[in-house]
């Protein structure tokens, strides 16, 4: 719950230009923050805390696709009648729950909102959904203020109130926005404060930025050229900086493929299905199912193949996994196994004798997901597809031509075959 009542002071706060002034430090350094830590795609943001709409309009102005929430009635109601033509992206929290589905957005941004929260257990649940509804390798965002912010005075903020100088964590503080004369209450926090409660909600801390003003800006500060007001946190899901041969040490994935990542063989059934009980083509009996976990990264994939049974897929962490489709037609389909992408599934069962090739959708970090073929997987029943004839299933289709272009970037069908080979040694090493 707000700290601020914003029934009477909604339009006081509106007139306030949070870009100017004292907070013009922290702006001057999120432009770069955003090119260091998101790339070129990355597009989808969340402002947690979005106020009467400055700060979603920011985002919106330097290219996001931005939508904005907050816990205040008011603040969202003003948000809406200032922004009229976006008003359909400000939404009401409830409960303090965000409500956008999960792992949705590639930036969640907060901006001068935690200071308001009266417990840590209300700064958790901020963080928690914050972590919640970003991608796997998306980034977090925080400003606050800084350990000594409320003991010196500011272009546009007085600071000058009983107990400030004196304040403990979770103590509550005042101060006044100069600009419009604004009085509001905040609650005190360390940046220790901020960094358990991070790690607690499952992020690492990249990196804080303490702006302050240059030596030589002519702009009349009265403390910004000695003291940093403001302190930004850049955050990322923990997961998302392991190293995919700790995560797969951790997952017990012992055989290592270059370029197609680790796996292992995690169940096999001991029921046998005779090789008469089949149907035509299996060259002997089999067990009855078998499940493979497969870790793979960035830069790895398993390239164009196909089993004589169906194989279901099921994400387990990580970013989406795509799963590239073709059928017998030259028909390609791509379908995005995880919880990232809009049109997302959680379990995808490839049909019998379609061509399939799988990769990580992240432009970091790793996708970890498990295969269940039934009858159990041999090494006989699978199939490769080399460059020759993957190129003749539908050569009108870019999306194919593309990705011959990058699963067999200058390769010859004797290479092809020999990668295939490899493949096939190991798998049936695991099968046998």
């Amino acid at each position: 719950m707000r700290l601020n009542d914003y029934k009477i002071k909604a339009d006081s706060y509106a007139q306030h230009n949070k870009n100017e002034g004292t907070l013009l430090l922290a702006y001057r350094v999120f432009g770069s923050l955003f090119d260091k830590y998101i790339t070129s795609d990355g597009t989808k943001a969340l402002d947690i805390g979005s106020g009467v709409g400055r700060s979603r309009k920011y985002l919106e102005e330097i290219g996001f696709n931005a939508d904005g929430v907050d816990i205040d009635e008011d603040m969202v109601r003003k948000a809406k009648e200032i922004d009229q033509l976006s008003h359909e992206r400000y939404q009401l929290i409830t409960d303090l729950v965000v409500p956008h589905r999960n792992s949705k957005y590639d930036l969640a941004f907060s901006s001068l909102v935690v200071l308001e929260m009266g417990s840590k257990t209300e700064i958790f649940k901020h963080f928690s959904e914050a972590y919640r509804t970003i991608k796997f390798d998306g980034t977090f965002i925080v400003l606050t203020v800084n350990d000594d912010f409320y003991k010196f005075q500011w272009l546009s903020v007085d600071t000058n109130y009983d107990g400030n100088r004196e304040a403990q964590s979770g103590d509550k503080v005042k101060i006044k926005i100069r600009e419009v004369n604004l009085e509001l209450d905040d609650f005190y926090w360390t940046k220790n404060d901020y960094r358990q409660i991070a790690k607690e909600a499952g992020f690492s801390i990249l990196e804080e930025v303490e702006p302050k003003a240059s030596a030589d800006d002519t702009t009349p500060w009265i403390s910004e050229k000695e003291q940093p007001p403001f302190v930004i946190f850049v955050m990322k899901k923990t997961v998302s900086l392991k190293s995919k041969e700790e995560i797969a040490f951790n997952s017990r994935l012992n055989i290592h493929l270059p370029g197609r990542g680790f796996f292992a063989e995690t169940f096999k059934s001991q029921s046998i299905v005779k090789k008469s009980d089949l149907p035509c083509g299996y060259t002997g009996d089999r067990n009855l199912f078998s499940t493979v976990e497969i870790l793979i990264s960035p830069g790895e994939f398993w390239p164009f193949h196909k089993l004589k049974s169906s194989e279901t897929f099921q994400h387990i962490d990580g970013n989406d996994l795509k799963i590239h489709c073709i059928d017998n037609f030259g028909n390609y389909n791509l379908i995005f196994l995880g919880s990232e992408h809009d049109d997302a599934v959680k379990e995808f069962t490839v049909p019998h004798d379609v061509w399939y090739a799988e990769e990580t959708a992240g432009r970091g970090g790793y996708t970890l997901f498990q295969a269940k073929t039934s009858p159990a997987f041999h090494p006989d029943d699978l199939e490769e597809m080399n460059i020759d004839k993957l190129a003749r299933t539908n050569n009108q289709d870019k999306r194919i031509m593309d990705l011959i272009d990058r699963f067999y970037p200058g390769s010859t069908l004797k290479k092809t075959e020999s990668n295939a080979e490899a493949s096939l040694t190991s798998l049936g090493k695991m099968a046998l």
